[in-house]
């Protein structure tokens, strides 16, 4: 017998808006907002944490899956762009998660990719 769903109650998600600078900072730096690399990036900080993870742009208005790569690309968020982060869940580790995706989210590229990167090794250090 399959079990049901678990529902979780609205109170149960951490819900956090940002909005985008992912600039370059120099003409070399091609990276401009949610590209496919920045993208990329935010995925697999999102796969480490093993609930839910929404990323939505409400001028457009669409909803992502932070954990799928082209699911974030469909937001065609860009500097400026006002995002909501929704993480299901109520605990330390989704707090560390929406911060480290706030923070993220607000740098310019080139700070983003060595700050995100080390958010990966720390929630896989801590998960051990």
């Amino acid at each position: 017998m399959n079990e049901p769903p678990i529902c979780l109650e609205e109170d149960q998600y951490i819900r956090r808006e940002v909005v985008v600078n992912l600039e370059s900072s120099n003409c070399a730096d091609f990276s401009y907002g949610l590209d496919s690399r920045n993208s990329a990036m935010i995925s697999r900080r999102c796969n480490l944490y093993e609930r839910d993870v929404y990323i939505e742009n409400p001028l457009k208005p669409l909803r992502a899956n932070g954990k799928r790569i082209m699911h974030i690309l469909t937001l065609e968020a860009g500097p400026g762009t006002p995002l909501k982060i929704e993480i299901e869940g109520k605990d330390e580790e989704a707090e560390k998660l929406a911060d480290d995706l706030c923070k993220g989210l607000a740098m310019r590229s080139s700070d983003f990719h060595s700050f995100i990167k080390d958010a990966v090794q720390d929630a896989i250090v801590s998960s051990r």
